[in-house]
């Protein structure tokens, strides 16, 4: 993105070696917390009233409904943006070609046995739940691969598109990435953020998130894809960049610091609204048609709120979550592995919670409960079968 001369371009690909960047506590919090959000907003869906999860109980709640639609907007954003974070911290003590194999090694990697071990058995218990299937899972495997894209077919990337993106985003953005990297690019990151204001710098930021959700809209409405999967989806690699700006940034990260109490109260009215408009059955299954003036009201508030929201969170673990505690230390090792295969759980269990002869919120707690131990259970299994021999 900048056409730099071989001097600057050997600079910018072997960065001088810096030390690790010690831990983040807020980080890691944040990043602990948003899987653990994840989780229990998956299981919610088991019981979501709007629409049907890969696995869905009898007697839906509009409540549970309600609390899996507030966090939508912010959570993977906000998840993807502490991603940018993190790639900004390993980009200080990396060359261009490291961080891509480390990207290889702890993102696409991932991603890849994930799609042959941890996907195919969600779609299969789907499958046999629903009578569309009755055979074993040894002979679902070639199905899943051969049968076509779901939901005609089984070929899903189900939780792991996740992973993709982040790969893709590492990648497509490393230039601009190691740009920023150089001290003239980060005075320009600072002049930008004496700029933006003392009070309203956090709404200036979401112009950009604005205009990118209504450019994809534009587009998509016209190619016949899927419009809520591609509008969300996209807006979160403007989350990644903005999280290895905010992280090269102190002087953009001082904005946050700031003004994120700023950024809460207006959150907090977004939720009230959105909230307003859910119970009444307005959202999700009135929303206004594409192409039209309400719905371009309806999206640029969407995603003034959902950054309202990450604001806050960040601002809020940043002054809050400053505490090195023992369950902080043993999450952040398996938080990731967490991710990894709490989909997987989740859906097993809710295969065989939904029969239970008991009420919902028995249900609802007892597949809480159950996917929780059994996915730390097994992310501190995979954790200590991939572990480096040296540091067992």
């Amino acid at each position: 993105m900048v056409n730099a001369g071989a001097e600057g371009a050997a600079n910018m690909s072997m960065p001088a070696r810096r030390p690790p960047t010690p831990r983040l506590a807020w980080l890691d919090w944040l990043r602990v917390l948003a899987v653990i959000g994840i989780l229990v907003a998956h299981v919610g869906q088991v019981f979501m009233p709007w629409a049907d999860w890969f696995i869905t109980n009898d007697t839906r709640s509009r409540t549970v409904g309600l609390a899996v639609f507030v966090v939508g907007p912010w959570l993977l954003p906000l998840l993807m943006l502490l991603a940018g974070f993190a790639g900004q911290y390993s980009l200080q003590r990396r060359t261009s070609g490291e961080f891509l194999w480390d990207r290889t090694r702890r993102v696409l990697i991932p991603f890849v046995a994930g799609m042959l071990v941890l996907v195919p058995p969600q779609v299969y218990v789907e499958r046999r739940f629903h009578g569309d299937y009755d055979g074993s899972l040894l002979s679902f495997y070639p199905r899943f691969f051969t049968d076509g894209l779901y939901p005609e077919g089984d070929f899903a990337l189900r939780h792991m598109w996740f992973l993709a993106h982040l790969f893709v985003y590492s990648a497509v953005a490393l230039p601009l990435f190691r740009y920023w990297g150089s001290a003239a690019a980060r005075d320009k990151l600072d002049r930008l953020a004496n700029g933006l204001g003392d009070r309203t710098g956090w709404m200036w930021l979401a112009l950009p998130l604005m205009a990118e959700r209504h450019v994809t809209w534009y587009v998509v409405s016209r190619m016949g894809w899927t419009l809520e999967d591609w509008t969300g989806q996209t807006a979160l690699l403007l989350a990644f960049i903005y999280g290895f700006a905010l992280a090269a940034s102190p002087r953009l990260m001082r904005i946050i610091d700031a003004q994120w109490r700023d950024a809460l109260r207006v959150a907090l009215v977004f939720t009230a609204v959105l909230l307003a408009f859910a119970w009444n059955g307005y959202i999700p299954a009135r929303l206004p048609p594409s192409s039209t003036v309400a719905a371009l009201a309806f999206w640029t508030a969407y995603t003034f709120g959902a950054w309202a929201w990450t604001v806050a969170v960040l601002g809020l673990g940043r002054r809050h979550l400053t505490m090195e505690t023992r369950f902080l230390v043993y999450a952040r090792r398996d938080a990731y592995s967490w991710y990894l295969l709490h989909q997987t759980v989740i859906v097993a269990l809710a295969a065989w919670v939904v029969t239970w002869p008991a009420g919902l919120v028995l249900k609802l707690a007892g597949l809480v409960i159950s996917s929780a131990a059994l996915t730390a259970a097994g992310a501190a299994m995979l954790n200590r079968l991939t572990r480096p021999r040296a540091s067992r």
